[in-house]
């Protein structure tokens, strides 16, 4: 077996001009591995899966994002969706009512966002591509917290280092479930759904 590459200069990363997530990641309602070894094949670097999940995202009807850095890698958030029981875009897919492009998003505005939103379930996925990923915290989040990173992170992503992608690096799927009803909005601690189920039903053609 030929020996293993050095490990990547995370230094790389850290000095992208990209906003830092937050250290602790909220535990989320679902999570999924995503493999890309199938697809693209073993030879790939950092920067092709960047540019798969981006062509993957707007297939799937995702035009608004955030970019994170990460301290070896970088992140991904979707716009909150509308969607149905089963995990599928809702007809008012983005008709959250929660406008992530207001000049001041502040609690106050999104609390009064939320009496025009419609019930039922949203949706946010965290895309993490990583090669020094560790656990989420026990911490739960909320709608507005989830909103805030759509919020601070950056509307497009930089270059990345050309990084070898294997055997370091790993991608993952945190998604973030919410439940609004006439009383209150809440976060899902756990999706009746697995990760790749929301993924599938999303629109994603991920592996």
């Amino acid at each position: 077996m030929p020996p293993l590459p050095p490990r990547p200069n995370c230094e790389q990363f850290q000095a992208l001009r990209l906003p830092s997530f937050p250290d602790k990641i909220p535990s989320p309602s679902a999570i999924a591995s995503i493999h890309w070894d199938a697809e693209l094949g073993r030879k790939i670097t950092v920067e092709t899966v960047s540019d798969h999940l981006h062509t993957d995202l707007v297939a799937a009807g995702y035009f608004s994002r955030s970019f994170f850095r990460l301290d070896c890698g970088f992140a991904i958030v979707t716009q909150m969706e509308h969607i149905n029981d089963d995990g599928s875009p809702a007809t008012d897919r983005w008709n959250t009512a929660v406008d992530i492009r207001l000049d001041s998003f502040s609690l106050i505005a999104y609390l009064r966002a939320l009496i025009t939103m419609p019930q039922g379930r949203f949706r946010v996925i965290v895309f993490f591509v990583t090669a020094d990923f560790w656990p989420p915290s026990e911490s739960t989040t909320n709608m507005y917290t989830t909103q805030a990173w759509i919020r601070q992170g950056a509307t497009q992503m930089v270059d990345l280092p050309e990084i070898p992608y294997f055997p370091y690096f790993s991608t993952f799927a945190y998604i973030y479930e919410f439940q609004k009803t006439p009383e209150t909005t809440a976060f899902v601690a756990s999706s009746r759904m697995l990760g790749v189920e929301h993924l599938a039903r999303a629109g994603f053609r991920l592996q």
